[in-house]
């Protein structure tokens, strides 16, 4: 549903109200083939109806009521209304996800009949009996079209056997009871706030305000009309008064001063203010005309969705794999809070630095509101606790143990809730015969088999000059998060579970068939430099100009492409060249060509001539010539970000691009150690 606080029903059947609704006081109508039809006055309403969708579909938001699933009705009230023009269907009487799926399967058939847009009509389910609310998070999430849920009172009231209208418009307490598990339901399926069902008696203007403002109050983001005259009561309901927006500007303005300088909490007029009432600020700003925020909290570019908005990750790991994690779920929109000790985390001391500012800490924490806490004080452990009760994940990486002795182990972060995913990053895992140990990538690099492999082959076993161990197992961190969430919200009972993940077993997962290899054929993979047992050739090669590329023939074609770029095309019919087992037992002779002709060329040469016969190559480059490369230039590789110490700060971009919803860098990490966000979540009850 669109974004408008009213929706007038207007019944099928009403041939002149049809014809007029530009010239009522909304925008968004339901148009009812349901109950506001008698039965033999269906099959007319449904040519009135197609009639208004086809006349006002363009500039109006049109829904249309439809008849329930199990009525015999339903497949020709769609075939009728399935038209451009329509924005969606309101489904009465939705009892669980078998109604949503017929609806969407009959919807989605029409669709490919017509040539309409896939996808492009929603649904809109409305709960009206004790086995709707009963079924709601299956409801809210049975079909992409679901975009936001419905809440009937009168069929309800009826179902459960309480008094309808409610005297004054104040709902009893099952009732309210009902409409709360719909808009939790909804949360937490990441829909649009849901919609009131209407108020039935059309002069009691003032019970209508009250129960409007009771469901604005509940959460719920419109109600619907039965009468134009109910429009504005509910409107004004809905729309935030002078004094909430003028609140909601100043505790905004300051939150986002605060936020830029890596605070995550503030206090304003003696209240404390941290992301859930800025959200809220935000939110009351987004629906108020021209003071709207560009953009708002839940985009990201140009006005997309952040995937991960709503998403709140307490960063307990220090130095690199598990702040990784985070940086990744906060590139997405996830809201990142960084627990760092008073006396700095040890990423600040890891790398160059300029002017006195770390770089690498400033990269690594983007994105990330940062608070000091010492864990080893029970207050702060208290504060931890807090937190954890409004977050859907907390990372840690102290030794087996400490988090236990601490009170703040998986059994008692559970307690508090029940739904927290736990990542725990160690050396050697959460139990073994290391994993008492500490641990630390370059020994995973080794433990894993990795530096083994790795090197000349005259020489010793090589590590790598940068953190791959903690990289690798920060991907893998993220993924194994993103695959928890999905468990606990699409069909784990909204139940989190702790992730134990080791920094050597990614890393000994990406050696390919080492291990079966040995297992099988008693082979134990030796160095062989830049070269590959799999496949020849396999190498980096000097250029006379002193540069240098790599060249990887991985199939018998590209290997002679390979042959032909070095104009050595005779040579693919070659009895030492004929397929990749040859070309590895004769690899010191073909990897000799290879590097004799590349030899004898300069590196743009090089380049051009493997182009022209599309031979796989790449030089290699240091970071003075990657930020020279129009490609990395073109694809954005790297960004220039603002930043409040050092002006701008150039860094890695974030790597995937997702189409709908991008990620973003919207702040660096702050370059001084500690804020005063600690004591302002102290202060909280």
């Amino acid at each position: 549903m669109g974004s408008h606080a009213v929706m007038l029903y207007v019944p099928g059947s009403d041939a002149r109200k049809l014809a007029k609704l530009p010239e009522l006081p909304t925008s968004a109508f339901i148009l009812d083939l349901e109950d506001a039809v008698a039965e033999r006055a269906k099959p007319a309403a449904r040519v009135r109806v197609a009639q208004a969708l086809a006349d006002h579909g363009a500039g109006l938001e049109l829904h249309v009521r439809v008849n329930a699933v199990d009525s015999t009705h339903l497949r020709a009230d769609l075939e009728v209304v399935v038209q451009r023009g329509l924005s969606g269907i309101v489904l009465p009487k939705s009892e669980g996800a078998r109604e949503v799926g017929i609806a969407d399967w009959m919807i989605g058939e029409l669709e490919r009949e017509r040539g309409l847009p896939p996808g492009a009509i929603a649904i809109l389910p409305t709960i009206e009996t004790a086995a709707g609310v009963a079924q709601v998070d299956a409801i809210a999430t049975a079909s992409p079209r679901v975009t936001s849920l419905g809440f009937g009172a009168g069929d309800m009231s009826l179902d459960i056997g309480v008094a309808w209208p409610p005297p004054g418009g104040r709902l009893g307490a099952t009732l309210l009871a009902a409409k709360t598990a719909i808009v939790l339901a909804s949360r937490r399926a990441g829909l649009d706030a849901p919609h009131d069902g209407s108020y039935a008696v059309v002069d009691d203007l003032e019970g209508l305000r009250v129960e409007a403002d009771e469901a604005r109050a509940l959460g719920f983001g419109s109600k619907h009309a039965i009468h134009p005259g109910q429009v504005p009561v509910i409107a004004e309901a809905f729309a935030p008064g002078a004094a909430e927006l003028a609140g909601a500007r100043r505790i905004l303005d300051a939150f986002e001063q605060a936020e830029a300088a890596g605070v995550a909490a503030i206090t304003v007029d003696g209240k404390l203010i941290d992301y859930p009432v800025a959200e809220r600020a935000r939110r009351v700003l987004a629906g108020s005309g021209p003071e709207r925020p560009a953009p708002a909290q839940g985009t990201g570019p140009a006005g997309r969705p952040r995937a991960l908005h709503g998403v709140r990750v307490l960063d307990l790991s220090s130095l690199y794999a598990g702040p990784l994690i985070a940086t990744n779920l906060g590139d997405f929109g996830a809201d990142v809070i960084k627990v760092e000790h008073p006396r700095g985390d040890d990423l600040r001391r890891w790398g160059e630095a300029k002017d006195g500012v770390p770089l690498w800490w400033k990269v690594v924490s983007r994105n990330k509101r940062v608070i000091t806490l010492d864990l080893g004080r029970e207050e702060a452990r208290d504060t931890v606790r807090r937190l954890v009760a409004e977050a859907d994940v907390v990372i840690e990486n102290f030794r087996p143990g400490r988090m236990e002795a601490w009170g703040l182990g998986p059994a008692d972060l559970e307690a508090i809730n029940p739904g927290i995913v736990m990542v725990r990053v160690t050396g050697f895992g959460q139990y073994g015969p290391k994993s008492s140990q500490p641990g630390f990538g370059t020994l995973a690099e080794a433990f894993s088999g990795f530096a083994f492999i790795t090197g000349a082959p005259d020489g010793p076993p090589t590590l790598p000059p940068f953190g791959l161990a903690d990289g690798i197992t920060a991907m893998v961190g993220t993924s194994a998060v993103l695959t928890a969430l999905y468990w606990r919200d699409a069909g784990g009972g909204h139940l989190g579970q702790v992730i134990d993940l080791s920094l050597y077993e990614p890393l000994f997962s990406l050696l390919g068939p080492v291990l079966t290899e040995f297992a099988h054929l008693g082979v134990v993979q030796q160095r062989q430099g830049n070269r590959s047992p799999r496949t020849a050739p396999r190498n980096t090669y000097r250029t006379a100009d002193g540069h240098w590329v790599a060249i990887s023939a991985g199939t018998q074609r590209i290997a002679q492409r390979v042959l032909a770029a070095i104009e050595r095309p005779e040579l693919a019919d070659d009895a030492r060249f004929a397929d990749a087992a040859a070309r590895r037992a004769h690899a010191d002779e073909i990897d000799g060509l290879v590097a004799a002709w590349i030899a004898e060329h300069e590196r743009d040469a090089v380049l051009e001539r493997f182009a022209a016969a599309e031979a796989p190559i790449a030089p290699v480059q240091d970071a003075r010539q990657i930020s020279e490369d129009p490609h990395f230039q073109a694809r954005g590789t790297f960004v220039e970000v603002p930043d409040p110490d050092l002006g701008t700060l150039v860094m890695p971009n974030i790597v995937a691009r997702l189409s709908r919803t991008p990620g973003e860098i919207r702040w660096t990490g702050p370059a001084e150690v500690g804020t005063t966000a600690d004591a302002e979540f102290e202060r909280r009850g």
